[in-house]
């Protein structure tokens, strides 16, 4: 089969692997462009000014309980409670920070169309989220929705993803500290 030397590299990473988002973040891992540290430092800053947003939505007992909800999931992702724990935190506070960081969890834990409905409502409900290290939701879940649509043959749902991140988020980071753009895959 003659296949790009892409879509090679990310079937051998799947295989290596053994899942597509491992496979898909050693894939970020191997990309030379490091985001510039003021890019970081400024992804880094709006991620906490998005925290902040919570401390005037929240009540102080209600951000322990989140924090709390997303630290006990992530201490063991592949533990079987963990997905439970990120469904609570989604579905009682679901316009937190940590919902939207938690549902980018949950498509890691799952596949198909229930993986594509994760993303799809990462993008739509929590894009404005970030993690601590300037990773923000709305573009690392278009990547990881346009990666899953290629890997489907969905090429033009695909392409326009990659297009909107390198449009819309051309400072994005990975939680390697690279450009996220500099991961954007071509599809044919």
């Amino acid at each position: 089969m003659n296949l790009p030397s892409n879509i090679k590299h990310l079937l051998l990473s799947i295989i290596l692997t053994g899942s597509f988002f491992n496979a898909a973040a050693a894939e970020d891992a191997n990309k030379s462009a490091k985001a510039p540290e003021s890019t970081i430092t400024r992804q880094r800053e709006l991620a906490k000014e998005r925290m902040q947003k919570d401390t005037d939505r929240f009540s102080q007992e209600q951000l322990r309980a989140i924090e709390t909800l997303y630290q006990s999931a992530n201490k063991n992702l592949k533990a079987p409670e963990a997905k439970a724990l990120l469904e609570k935190l989604v579905s009682e506070y679901g316009g937190s920070n940590r919902a939207g960081c938690g549902i980018l969890y949950l498509c890691k834990m799952t596949q198909g169309e229930e993986q594509i409905k994760y993303l799809t409502e990462a993008i739509a409900k929590y894009g404005d989220c970030y993690y601590g290290n300037g990773v923000q939701v709305g573009p690392y879940a278009r990547y990881y929705l346009a990666k899953r649509y290629q890997r489907d043959k969905r090429n033009d749902e695909a392409q326009a993803l990659y297009k909107e991140i390198g449009t819309l988020y051309p400072d994005a980071v990975t939680h390697g500290g690279t450009l996220l753009s500099s991961s954007l895959g071509q599809t044919k």
